[in-house]
C-alpha cells in the first residue's frame, strides 16, 4: 500500500463515505498479468470498485459493472485492451469499474443508487490523487505518500456511465482538481464520442490508407468486409456508416453470427 484515505477526516470531522487504498502492484504477489503500475481500490457499504493504471500518464473509461464476483477480472481485461489501443499515443491505458453492493429493485431507484455509488467511487479516486495549484504539486490532506508525485487522473465514459461526465466533473470541481472539466471527457462541455464516431473516423483513415495501397478508393470502389462486433459498437457500427460501398458478407460477436453472401451495399447503407 502506497496511499490510503483511512486517516483523512470526512465532513464535520466525521468518517469519509469510502475507504480507498492505492497499491504498487509490483510488490503484490500472485497478481494475474498484466500488472498495472498502480491500482486504487475503493470500498464502502454501498459500492466497491477498482481503478487500474498502466502508467503515470494514462487514460481510459469507468465502467458500471454487473459482475459482482469478478469485476476486477473484467476491468483487468479492459485495461489490457486499452493498453493495446493506446500504444500509438502518449497516454497508456487505464480502466476503472465499480459494482453496487445493494442494488434496489426498481429501475429509477437502481439508477439513482448507481449515480450515488459512482459519486462515491470517483471521490475515493480523487482522495488519493495529488493536485496542482499554481506551479506546485499538492498532496491530499492527511495522507502519507510512499510513491512520489502523482497528479494525473482522468475518467472517460464507458458502459453504464456514458452520461456521467458532468457528475464526475462536478466532483472534481468540489475538490478543486487542477484538470477542471477535462477530468471527465464528454458531458455538457464536451462531445459524445459515440455519436460523432470519433474512434471510427480515425480507424477509417487507416482503412483508407491500406485500401489505397492495393489500388482502390474507399469513396468510390466497393469493398468486401467481414466485421467483428455489431452495429451498436462504436468502431464497427460507425465505421460502416463511413461508406455506402461496403459489402458486409459476415459479422460475429459474442451473441450472434451474421452471414450475407450477396449483400446490396446501397440497401444496407440506407
Amino acid at each position: 500500500t502506497v496511499r490510503t484515505n483511512a486517516f483523512r477526516p470526512g465532513p464535520n470531522a466525521g468518517y469519509r463515505d469510502v475507504i480507498a487504498f492505492k497499491f504498487d502492484t509490483s510488490k503484490v504477489p500472485d497478481l494475474p498479468l498484466p500488472r498495472p503500475l498502480y491500482e486504487i481500490w475503493v470500498c464502502s457499504p454501498r459500492v466497491e470498485g477498482v481503478h487500474l493504471r498502466n502508467g503515470r500518464i494514462a487514460r481510459g473509461g469507468i465502467r458500471w459493472s454487473d459482475r459482482r464476483e469478478d469485476f476486477r477480472t473484467e476491468v483487468l481485461g479492459l485495461v489490457k485492451a486499452q493498453i493495446v489501443k493506446n500504444a500509438v499515443i502518449v497516454p497508456t491505458g487505464a480502466k476503472g469499474g465499480f459494482v453496487l453492493k445493494r442494488p434496489p429493485a426498481g429501475a429509477d431507484e437502481f439508477r439513482a443508487e448507481g449515480v450515488a455509488c459512482y459519486r462515491q467511487f470517483i471521490a475515493g479516486l480523487l482522495d488519493l490523487t495529488d493536485n496542482i495549484i499554481g506551479d506546485a504539486i499538492v498532496p491530499p490532506p492527511a495522507t502519507v505518500r510512499l510513491d512520489g508525485d502523482d497528479p494525473y487522473l482522468v475518467v472517460a465514459a464507458d458502459k453504464g456511465t456514458a452520461t456521467f461526465s458532468d457528475i464526475a466533473n462536478g466532483i472534481a470541481a468540489e475538490y478543486g482538481f487542477w484538470l477542471g472539466d477535462a477530468f471527465a471527457s464528454g458531458g455538457s462541455v464536451g462531445y459524445d464520442h459515440k455519436v460523432m464516431g470519433i474512434t471510427a473516423r480515425g480507424a477509417w483513415e487507416s482503412v483508407r490508407r491500406h485500401v489505397a495501397a492495393i489500388g482502390k478508393d474507399v469513396e468510390k470502389d466497393e469493398l468486401t468486409i467481414v466485421g467483428i462486433g455489431d452495429m451498436s459498437g462504436d468502431v464497427f457500427g460507425n465505421g460502416l456508416l463511413r461508406s455506402p460501398h461496403a459489402k458486409l458478407v459476415a459479422a460475429f460477436d459474442h451473441r450472434h453470427i451474421f452471414i450475407d453472401p450477396d449483400p446490396d451495399p446501397v440497401a444496407s447503407f440506407a
